[in-house]
């Protein structure tokens, strides 16, 4: 199969790509590459039908065989070049009615996760995060037969079916959306895709339908410089705990039904905390700058409250920042699934919406015991840590093994996408 960019300017741009990524810079999008077969008839965008508890992509008349998708060829294939390095792109793009900065945690999970093992496993991780939407797509190297496409959040992701669909796809390159929504009001999402190879999802309350279904909750971040200054840091958020000063912050878009439960939250809480506050934005750094600070206990809250009647997805993406510095993190109770991985993580209370008499004995204790507290802070930051280790998630999730991967349907036949001249 032909190259999507010319030999000279493959050379280029590459040599360009990684330049930048050996000083830890994110590669820029800017148009430097975009020599892909341009196909000017690309039919119609996949139809879409929703009814009350799912939404349904449906397939059209011709399906495009998968490619390898990612995996870990050995230092001695690549050098002896019976194997090619190939690249994984992990896109994050800009959309101008919706801040996606909400989607970093998933797309920083991504990253360190694969970079773990690109040496060790015969690829390169190249980042994109558009700035703007006219940038949304812009290659900083053309993909090629045998590459890897992963598109992070649900911003643009009809576009990203149909490219993938119509040119990727049929041109060997494999498509990956890592999805970010929650369910429906009736419960868990469940989307057949049929323009991608695989689903992740960022919650176990969805179901998606597609070849091949991970699960890949965003993970721990750290955000000094080393593990030894996170560590460092919240010890020391720890150690000077002030029980008189405890607060508790809520972070989302306030819905009327979290507004009923966080004005409830607001009437029976002044008895364990001394102040109330909601915080409407979203992005890595704000998250990281609220997760410094003392004192405080963060509240999750579900689109619908108490109220929803189905599976309720717990807001994985926006904890982990949070959960990353050390924070404690309260919870109404959310799909079994999610509790279960979470557990001694976030503290769950089934009845929190109700009078606090009725709150579990070990939720009162921690709020009034400050030695409990703080043993519970410790162990669910030693805990996350270990255990959301992006590395280990991708494990889990058997990124680098098909075989490993849950599959609502049998997986597709795999092309053979030749690598050799790579």
């Amino acid at each position: 199969m032909a190259a999507f960019c010319s030999g000279a300017a493959h050379r280029y741009v590459f040599r360009f790509a990684m330049a930048a990524l050996a000083f830890g810079a994110i590669v820029p999008l800017v148009q430097l590459s975009r020599n892909f077969p341009q196909n000017k008839s690309l039919g119609t965008v996949d139809a879409i039908t929703k009814n009350e508890s799912n939404m349904t992509i449906e397939r059209n008349r011709t399906e495009a065989k998968c490619c390898q998708g990612i995996r870990c060829n050995s230092n001695k294939e690549v050098q002896s070049g019976r194997v090619g390095l190939y690249h994984i792109f992990v896109i994050l793009v800009a959309r101008g009615d919706f801040e996606t900065r909400i989607f970093e945690p998933m797309w920083d999970t991504v990253l360190r996760g694969l970079q773990g093992r690109e040496n060790e496993c015969g690829y390169r991780v190249l980042p994109m995060s558009a700035q703007h939407p006219d940038h949304n797509f812009m290659f900083p190297v053309g993909p090629q037969s045998g590459d890897v496409l992963i598109l992070v959040g649900f911003a643009d992701m009809f576009t990203f079916f149909k490219k993938c669909k119509h040119v990727y796809l049929p041109g060997g390159v494999s498509c990956i959306y890592y999805n970010s929504e929650p369910g429906r009001e009736k419960g868990a999402m469940n989307i057949r895709y049929d323009s991608v190879c695989e689903v992740w999802d960022y919650t176990r309350a969805n179901e998606p339908i597609a070849p091949v279904v991970r699960h890949v909750p965003a993970g721990f971040l750290p955000q000094e410089a080393t593990l030894e200054e996170m560590d460092r840091m919240v010890f020391e958020k720890v150690k000077n705990l002030d029980m008189k000063e405890l607060k508790l912050i809520f972070i989302g878009t306030m819905t009327p039904q979290r507004k009923t439960c966080w004005e409830h939250m607001k009437v029976v809480g002044v008895k364990y905390f001394s102040g109330f506050e909601d915080v409407h934005f979203f992005g890595t750094l704000g998250l990281v700058q609220l997760g410094r600070l003392r004192n405080r206990v963060f509240l999750n809250i579900h689109n619908l409250c108490n109220l929803s009647s189905g599976p309720d997805a717990l807001e994985t993406v926006r904890l982990s920042q949070l959960l990353s510095a050390g924070s404690v993190v309260l919870s109404e109770n959310a799909n079994p699934r999610d509790v279960k991985l979470y557990d001694g993580i976030v503290f769950f209370e089934p009845n929190l919406f109700s009078d606090t008499s009725h709150w579990s004995p070990e939720l009162r204790n921690i709020l009034t015991n400050g030695t409990a507290l703080a043993e519970w802070q410790l162990n669910s930051y030693r805990i996350f840590k270990k255990k959301f280790d992006p590395m280990q998630l991708m494990q889990d999730a058997g990124i680098w093994n098909s075989s490993s991967a849950s599959s609502a349907l049998a997986p597709p036949a795999l092309a053979n996408c030749s690598l050799q001249g790579r």
